[in-house]
């Protein structure tokens, strides 16, 4: 127990440390000279992924599918990201924060951490050290997506999104997670 609260305690503090430095400012607008129309409602923007996750906090390390969900806080760079891993061995629940560090072209770069819990069969309890049990799991890494409708018109809105994460199971260690989603957002 005590690892994983170390665990969590640095996971924070390294997310904190890495959206600190990238915290946009504003800077006043020039007076408008002509009258403007209200600003439109904060919408944000939402996005669907599918794809392949390979996970080590299985016995053996398995592929496991990953659907995600993310939505955008308002206008902010912050996005609540749900995700569900589907294995032979083991399925996830997963809801994570993710922050948008830097967006340069086409690429764009998320910190995430967040918590869920995972199912997992009897035949991998030896892994664990528990059988068939749900348990509580919490991680925390980074998204890269590149926009392939900057390849082509006919592919905007679709993306590649690669990540990894590292992920603490209960009863066993922490364990690194390695995904490939095609994602696509909705306007």
């Amino acid at each position: 127990m005590k690892g994983t609260f170390n665990f969590l305690l640095v996971l924070a503090l390294a997310f904190v440390l890495a959206c600190v430095p990238f915290a946009q400012t504003t800077t006043p607008a020039a007076p408008a000279t002509a009258p403007t129309a209200a600003a439109a409602p904060l919408t944000g923007s939402m996005f669907l992924s599918i794809g392949e996750a390979y996970n080590h906090y299985v016995t053996p390390a398995t592929y496991v599918t990953e659907l995600g969900f993310g939505v955008q806080f308002g206008q902010t760079n912050f996005y609540n990201i749900n995700t569900l891993d589907l294995g032979a061995t083991a399925a996830t629940v997963r809801e994570d924060v993710g922050y948008l560090i830097k967006k340069s072209g086409p690429v764009a770069v998320f910190a995430t951490m967040g918590g869920g819990i995972t199912s997992v069969s009897s035949t991998t309890a030896t892994s664990l050290s528990v059988g068939g049990v749900t348990l509580g799991s919490v991680g925390g890494g980074m998204l890269v997506r590149y926009d392939l409708g900057s390849l082509s018109k006919k592919l905007t809105g679709f993306g590649l999104l690669a990540g990894i994460r590292e992920t603490a199971v209960s009863g066993s260690n922490v364990s690194p997670e390695f995904s490939l989603k095609l994602s696509y957002f909705l306007k």
